[in-house]
């Protein structure tokens, strides 16, 4: 919910999700992947774009349900078998199709059983004319244990049945097989200034708070440095602690360090003194 609330920018990226998820449902496509370095902003996207499916882009009648995770923030979002587990339990209860009890008994299983239980959907409660779909997205793929197989991916569809999408997220890790004719969406640009000012200010006002101007100058010629989401979240952070008479002095780093590093190490050495 907090990732939705200050949400700007990526309105590119989120047109591409849109049409992606809900033009020609009759026809079958490949799952895609949302691939971006960390702090590239993967996460908010994919929040964003299941707030605006469920309040903006399907109204409640319109028979969609969403299904998102994200994963490797609990036990039951890190091991690839417990995950499917829970992934095939809720579509259970949503759809009344039955999981074979068989195909549950070992990881390996529930990989294979996996994308046959996502046919099986579509020839029963999301055959077509059934007028119900379903939207499965899943963030930080490269949070999952590699036990298993789960970088393999073969635990998903190649194609993605009629009546279903599928949307994953993932650093652009060597050892994840992406298939090499998956539909891909890069998150590679800067985030834009401006777009950075405009989260900054929505999240300042949020806590009916606003800084001094040469304030708001530092921060952003800080951020045009790093242009991450991540970064300016930490930025936002820390601004939030500033009185109007704080003189902010935040570090820089040296050529070649890491933004993000030096600004958390900063914020941590604050919490201690």
């Amino acid at each position: 919910v907090n990732k939705v609330k200050t949400f700007c920018g990526q309105e590119e990226q989120l047109v591409r999700l849109r049409r992606y998820l809900l033009d020609e449902p009759g026809v079958a496509k490949r799952p895609l992947f949302v691939r971006g370095l960390s702090g590239m902003g993967k996460t908010s996207l994919l929040a964003q774009c299941v707030a605006m499916t469920t309040e903006q882009w399907c109204p409640p009648s319109e028979g969609v349900s969403v299904v998102f995770r994200y994963l490797g923030t609990s036990a039951m979002s890190y091991h690839i078998g417990d995950l499917l587990l829970s992934l095939l339990d809720q579509l259970q209860l949503l759809y009344g199709l039955p999981v074979d009890e068989e195909a549950t008994e070992s990881s390996i299983l529930l990989c294979r059983y996996f994308p046959q239980y996502l046919n099986s959907l579509c020839q029963g409660p999301l055959a077509p004319g059934s007028g119900r779909r379903l939207l499965l997205l899943l963030d930080s793929l490269d949070q999952l244990s590699p036990r298993d197989g789960a970088y393999s991916l073969a635990w998903l569809p190649r194609i993605c049945p009629p009546g279903i999408r599928l949307v994953f997220s993932s650093v652009p890790a060597a050892e994840i097989r992406f298939p090499p004719d998956c539909e891909l969406l890069e998150l590679v640009a800067a985030m834009p200034r401006d777009t950075a000012l405009a989260a900054l200010r929505k999240k300042l006002e949020r806590r009916n708070r606003r800084l001094q101007d040469s304030q708001e100058r530092h921060l952003l010629d800080l951020f045009g440095m790093c242009p991450k989401p991540i970064y300016l979240k930490v930025l936002m952070r820390e601004a939030l602690t500033w009185t109007s008479f704080t003189e902010p002095r935040l570090p820089v780093g040296q050529p070649g360090d890491d933004c993000v590093q030096v600004l958390v190490k900063h914020v941590f050495e604050g919490l201690e003194n």
